[in-house]
């Protein structure tokens, strides 16, 4: 894993957690970061923002420099740290690459939030899709892939507002969702049958079953003994004022009941849609369709197709607004664009 230094001199090592958004990555993150020697940042985009100014920091020749392109990122600002501990860990002069301000920045938290921890994880959902060009720049990390059923990941997104989009729902569009989902699982899988070694997957509904046991097994996989004196009550009150309000309920006792929620509260009409888009990756991942045997004329059903239409308009709607807004257009384009390299 990469190595840096903690203020013990020991080794340092980086993680990466992704996932997709509602699928426990909080929960989970609240639970590893209660051991001693695991700090956890809130969630944070700086290595898309990294991704994106390659040219600009290798053209950097002060960690002033550095300092100035890092605060054009919000969710940067957002882990709360200090100039000068970010620039004590930076190289003081040029050049500077991905991999030395990814660990500056890295080192940075750990050391203004858990000084003695020996290995930081930093929380990204996002990060799964250039998880290629993360291992090229960092070829000594590792990757924790938290996986949750995509109709119950679907389910929570459709009572979720967006916090950095307030009044926006996270997913209304069921085509939209089961091709979001499908998409990244797939891409984080096509990663992991590459290269096993550095990538663990952890399933959502074993944390809320077997809290104890699947934490236990991270632990493990990390090199790490159980930490029987952790307290998952600190993570919580780092969490940014925005993102609150849909972190409720990692303070509270997991309720494994809500499983299978998503059978009860999702209508079976988009559950036949999702699980026609996802079928495969559900089964590859042990998750049962509801619909197996359903084929495309199933999906002609008057209220499936009624799901489909529906979808369909939704997005071209986003579409037409995407025409009068080139800033946003040009954004989404670099987005994607950063997608097909990872």
């Amino acid at each position: 894993m990469t190595n840096s230094k903690n203020l013990r001199g020991d080794p340092r090592r980086l993680f990466f957690l992704i996932y997709d958004s509602r699928s426990g990555s909080t929960l989970l993150s609240s639970q590893l970061d209660a051991h001693k020697d695991i700090v956890v940042t809130t969630e944070s985009n700086f290595m898309r923002l990294l991704l994106e100014q390659q040219k600009q920091l290798k053209g950097a020749t002060t960690s002033e420099k550095i300092l100035t392109i890092l605060r054009c990122g919000e969710r940067i600002a957002q882990l709360d740290l200090p100039d000068r501990l970010i620039a004590a860990r930076l190289p003081s002069s040029g050049p500077y690459s991905i991999s030395s301000v990814a660990q500056a920045l890295s080192e940075a938290y750990a050391d203004h939030i858990k000084p003695e921890a020996k290995n930081v994880i930093i929380k990204d959902g996002a990060n799964g899709y250039w998880i290629n060009q993360i291992t090229q720049h960092l070829p000594e990390a590792g990757f924790i892939h938290i996986l949750r059923d995509g109709r119950a990941v679907f389910n929570s997104k459709r009572f979720t507002e967006r916090p950095y989009a307030p009044g926006k729902i996270m997913a209304r569009d069921t085509l939209t969702a089961a091709r979001h989902w499908r998409s990244f699982v797939n891409h984080v899988h096509g990663f992991t049958k590459l290269h096993p070694e550095k990538i663990l997957t952890v399933c959502f509904e074993d944390l809320l079953k077997y809290p104890d046991r699947t934490v236990a097994t991270v632990y493990r996989s990390l090199g790490l003994p159980a930490d029987n004196n952790a307290s998952s009550t600190e993570y919580s009150k780092r969490i940014p004022a925005k993102e609150s309000a849909i972190h409720q309920k990692i303070t509270k006792e997991v309720d494994a009941t809500r499983i299978d929620a998503w059978r009860q509260e999702v209508p079976t009409s988009e559950l036949y849609v999702f699980d026609y888009l996802c079928r495969r990756t559900l089964e590859r991942h042990g998750y049962e369709p509801i619909s197996r045997g359903a084929s495309a004329v199933t999906l002609l059903n008057t209220k499936h197709l009624a799901v489909i239409l529906q979808s369909l308009w939704r997005r071209l709607a986003s579409w037409m607004r995407l025409a009068f807004s080139p800033t946003l257009t040009w954004q989404i384009v670099k987005w994607k664009f950063l997608r097909l390299k990872g």
